[in-house]
């Protein structure tokens, strides 16, 4: 008997069966959607490049697709442009080809009880169709203008490329800011120290940091489930050499976690690691890139934006001066940086310090002025990218 209460994937092949559900996709149209890689400059040329705006993806706390994504920015005199962005699946689906006519079979991707039967393979529906944080997609746009009294005052379409920084669901965007009571969820497998933590993609990772005296290379990461909860720890590929005093020294960018400088068990260190995230969670080989930081550091600050990698602050030296510098390097689209060069310093020196990135603008929050800390201080600093 087909049905039991706890298997509702028995329902699933119930209905698949009985209205003839296409299950499985030809090799020929898996093998098509196969061949397309990530956007890279060839398929962004000509596109509207909104990388640089705050874009997110609003959906069910449960939702299997994100495909459709809004961005606001203030265009001045009271007016506010408002962007609706819907993944271009037509970059995907040529006239003619394999993939346009399995879609024309199936018609349209089918929801049940347990899964989603999609229109697409998954190389498409749930990867370069889906508008994931932190990887470029492209898009199809429409911006409509609002004035202050919320009238529309004009309309344009776009083909565009965006990237969106949050995936949020309808409770997050209607809360109020304040935060409900703190909850216990997996534990690490070792007690840690001075790491460095990144979420992308419904994964959380945990990089690097101290075992008791001892600077690691190991990377964790662990599934982010629907409720906020997250599942077990899973090891993945680790760091060429250990690294610890990088609590705010990592970031992500567009499918690739970056590690800036630290410790390494004997010294402070002026070198960059980059992986790239696989769909399933895990990390490719960690690359050591090619260009070095000015400035070796610890302690210090890291941010991706507008299309670069800022390295911040920090303690310059084992018992050394804290920094102001600021290093900045491009990142290339297989992942890799540039050669670093000076942006704007910071006011004052900060090492120790926290920080946040906010669309454009990037933030630094307290930190010391001295070796291993110092004077703790309450200061925030703040610049947009680009200026």
């Amino acid at each position: 008997m087909l049905g039991a209460d706890d298997r509702p994937d028995w329902d699933d092949h119930a209905i698949a069966s009985q209205y003839r559900l296409r299950t499985r996709f030809p090799a020929a149209v898996e093998k098509e959607a196969a061949s397309f890689g990530e956007p890279g400059a060839r398929e962004r040329a000509g596109r509207e490049d909104l990388r640089d705006q705050l874009v997110l993806t609003i959906d069910p706390e449960d939702a299997q697709d994100h495909d459709d994504a809004l961005s606001v920015r203030d265009v001045g005199e009271g007016r506010h442009e408002v962007g609706i962005h819907i993944a271009d699946v037509s970059h995907y689906v040529r006239d003619g080809s394999a993939l346009e006519a399995e879609a024309l079979e199936r018609g349209t991707s089918t929801y049940l009880p347990s899964g989603a039967i999609p229109m697409l393979p998954s190389r498409l529906s749930s990867d370069l169709c889906s508008l994931r944080p932190d990887r470029d997609r492209l898009a199809l746009s429409v911006f409509v203008t609002i004035d202050a009294q919320g009238r529309r005052t004009d309309v344009r379409f776009a083909e565009t490329v965006i990237r969106s920084r949050h995936r949020l669901h309808y409770a997050q965007v209607q809360a109020n800011g304040t935060l409900g009571a703190w909850g216990t969820t997996t534990a690490l497998p070792q007690a840690m120290i001075s790491h460095t933590a990144f979420a992308s993609n419904g994964y959380l990772y945990v990089v690097g940091g101290n075992v008791g005296p001892t600077c690691v290379t190991t990377v964790r990461y662990a599934p982010i489930n629907a409720n906020g909860t997250i599942g077990a720890w899973t090891t993945t590929s680790a760091l060429p050499q250990a690294r610890c005093g990088i609590v705010s020294a990592g970031a992500v960018n567009n499918g690739y976690l970056y590690v800036a400088a630290g410790f390494n068990n004997s010294d402070i260190t002026n070198r960059i690691y980059y992986a790239q995230i696989n769909a399933n969670g895990s990390l490719g080989a960690w690359q050591t890139n090619a260009t070095n930081l000015t400035n070796s550091r610890e302690y210090l600050y890291a941010e991706a934006a507008g299309g670069s990698l800022y390295v911040i602050g920090g303690q310059g030296g084992i018992s050394g001066n804290v920094l102001s510098s600021v290093e900045r390097a491009t990142i290339n689209a297989n992942g890799s940086l540039g050669a670093f060069t000076a942006a704007p310093s910071l006011p004052a020196g900060r090492g120790y310090l926290g920080g946040a990135r906010s669309g454009n603008t990037i933030y630094t929050l307290g930190g010391g002025t001295q070796s291993s800390g110092g004077t703790p201080q309450s200061s925030v600093y703040y610049a947009q990218v680009g200026d």
